[in-house]
């Protein structure tokens, strides 16, 4: 009888492999707590480490970088560089135009629009160029530290050209609802799926840390306007209840979810930048 030659046993796949150390990463991880702050960009808070921060490995600002913009009063175009914010606090009504629309003004021509978008929605601010304005780590101490002892990403593009509530949907659902800009505020409650319907039926522990009003899980999925996973910390993160009382007591779980409270410690503009960094060393 011939001998037959026997074919090599196969090995795992590829993608079963890649699988299998993804999971095996993960495993390695007890918690993870995601904070997603509101409207500041790379350039603006940590752009500054490439130009005054002596970090050559960050793709943030460069000297020279300007914008041009046609004043409505008429004139030649005017020139704004980069520079540092004068006031860790913005002036009432200098929040830059988010809405879909602005934002496609703002990055056209190489992001060249910023100063003339932001003109164009307010012509009678003596002052558009504050949209060219960064803070460094002075001012953003926490950042700073963040940023030399952990990754960042310099790359840093919001997953929908557009408003708040667009992105908050992308971030806990991948799903933006086919829009860039904010439902109405009556109708400010959206039916899309999170992702914490997957940790639900995994038995994956987690919980919605939020201000008593405002709750980015609460509004996005009608499945959860109202949760047992939900935690108010008003207005910060406190030792008596809330997560820095869950994460001492080893209470805390697998996932945790927190939200600032916006207009107040969220960085939205306006807001004195402060607050947000006492808001993330968890000291308000």
């Amino acid at each position: 009888m011939a001998n037959k030659k026997r074919r090599p046993r196969a090995g795992p796949r590829p993608e079963a492999t890649a699988a299998k150390v993804l999971l095996d990463n993960l495993n390695k991880i007890d918690h993870i707590a995601i904070l997603m702050m509101e409207n500041r960009s790379f350039d603006h808070v940590l752009g500054y480490l490439s130009l005054t921060g002596g970090r050559s490995d960050v793709d943030g600002l460069q000297a020279g970088m300007t914008n041009t913009f046609q004043p409505s009063s008429g004139g030649p175009k005017q020139t704004i560089s980069i520079h540092s914010m004068p006031s860790p606090v913005m002036a009432r009504g200098q929040d830059p135009c988010h809405l879909g629309a602005c934002v496609d003004q703002q990055i056209a021509e190489n992001m060249g629009g910023f100063v003339q978008n932001f003109h164009d929605q307010f012509p009678n601010d003596p002052d558009p160029g504050i949209v060219m304005g960064y803070y460094d780590g002075a001012v953003l101490p926490v950042y700073d530290f963040l940023a030399t002892e952990f990754a960042i990403s310099d790359r840093w593009f919001s997953s929908v050209p557009g408003e708040t509530w667009p992105n908050r949907l992308y971030a806990v659902s991948g799903n933006a609802m086919h829009t860039r800009n904010n439902s109405p505020p009556a109708a400010l409650q959206y039916r899309t799926k999170a992702f914490v319907r997957h940790l639900d039926q995994l038995g994956v522990s987690w919980k919605g840390y939020g201000d008593s009003v405002h709750c980015t899980i609460r509004q996005a999925d009608n499945n959860y306007r109202s949760s047992e996973h939900f935690e108010p910390i008003f207005g910060g993160f406190h030792d008596s209840y809330g997560f820095i009382h869950d994460a001492r007591s080893g209470e805390l779980p697998a996932v945790a979810l927190l939200d600032p409270r916006f207009f107040r410690n969220d960085d939205h503009p306006p807001a004195d930048v402060r607050d947000g960094q006492a808001l993330v060393d968890c000291n308000n």
